[in-house]
């Protein structure tokens, strides 16, 4: 059995589009939870396995510009396919 990572993050430390602003000391039974920044501005509270590991990469900003770039691309009216087509061939 392995033993359980130990996430150390500093204040000002970057993970995707979040920077660390205050990492509490663990409690015990307790999963620890890391205040961070996002580079839109807002501020969230994620799990610090969850930041460190890759796993919460903004504050949901980023899913809202993806979502948003698939649904422009969408309202073109064409299939994927023929979207992802390069032009010529």
């Amino acid at each position: 059995m392995s033993r359980p990572r130990k996430y150390n993050p500093a204040p000002g430390d970057r993970y995707g589009r979040l920077v660390v602003i205050f990492a509490p000391d663990p409690e015990p039974g307790k999963e620890r939870r890391v205040r961070v920044r996002c580079d839109c501005g807002n501020e969230v509270s994620p799990l610090l396995k969850n930041v460190c590991r890759g796993l919460t990469r903004s504050c949901g900003c980023l899913l809202r510009e993806v979502a948003a770039k698939a649904a422009a691309e969408m309202a073109t009216g064409r299939p994927w396919w023929e979207r992802r087509r390069v032009s010529g061939r």
